[in-house]
């Protein structure tokens, strides 16, 4: 009796141990919280977690434009994410987008330069330069874009050298005054000085005109009756 009894709990222990062997633990997963798929008390289970909303746009930013709209899109999508990443993956995306958009206005002028050889495609040759225009525009706006971003991460120095492109390429447009501002801000170029009244030369005095001189009468030729005497 006593040896049926042992049978049984010892086949009961094995029965129990086989089946907890085999349900998964919480947390035994690396990396998994131990709270992971257990349902709220009344609840559903918690949903699956999901990437930070900057990542998701970084990544959608990574797809390419194609033309002129999309690279004006892309843009202003690169100014919303600057605040909210890392510096180095902001700057990965821009060093990205300048070189594209660089490729996208060369496409453009070489098939200009190709139309404008014909002169039944002289309004395509048009249309194709004014995009590549616009493209270079896009081009110094992501390039003040980034400068502004080397100067908040005190790195002026390697805003230099696009501030001065911009100016030199946009002297009258808002980009361009911009990037003359930046270069204010660093010290590069000196706030203008007005000068004082007492410092402005005076006009230059014009020499009174020199009178006309009588004609000399012993050089003068005679006329009338006298000279045919």
């Amino acid at each position: 009796m006593n040896s049926l009894k042992f049978a049984l709990v010892v086949g009961l222990l094995v029965a129990g141990g086989s089946c907890y062997a085999q349900a998964p633990i919480p947390g035994s997963v690396t990396g998994q919280d131990p709270s992971f798929g257990a349902p709220a008390p009344g609840g559903r289970p918690p949903a699956m977690p999901t990437s930070p909303v900057p990542g998701n746009q970084a990544a959608a930013f990574r797809r390419l434009p194609i033309n002129y709209q999309g690279a004006a899109l892309r843009l202003e999508e690169l100014r919303n994410l600057m605040p909210n990443i890392k510096p180095k993956e902001f700057q990965d995306m821009a060093n990205d987008y300048l070189e594209w958009v660089g490729d996208l206005a060369d496409g453009h002028w070489r098939i200009y330069q190709s139309f404008a050889k014909v002169d039944s495609l002289k309004d395509r040759a048009e249309s194709e330069k004014q995009t590549t225009l616009k493209l270079g525009q896009l081009k110094r706006q992501a390039m003040l874009l980034k400068a502004e971003f080397l100067i908040k991460e005190n790195r002026p120095q390697e805003a230099l050298q696009p501030l001065v492109e911009i100016v030199v390429a946009e002297p009258k447009t808002t980009t361009g005054d911009s990037a003359y501002q930046l270069l204010r801000q660093i010290g590069f170029s000196e706030e203008p000085v007005a000068m004082p009244v007492s410092a402005v030369p005076p006009k230059p005095v014009e020499a009174p005109a020199t009178p006309q001189t009588a004609p000399d009468l012993k050089t003068q030729k005679p006329s009338g009756k006298t000279a045919s005497r």
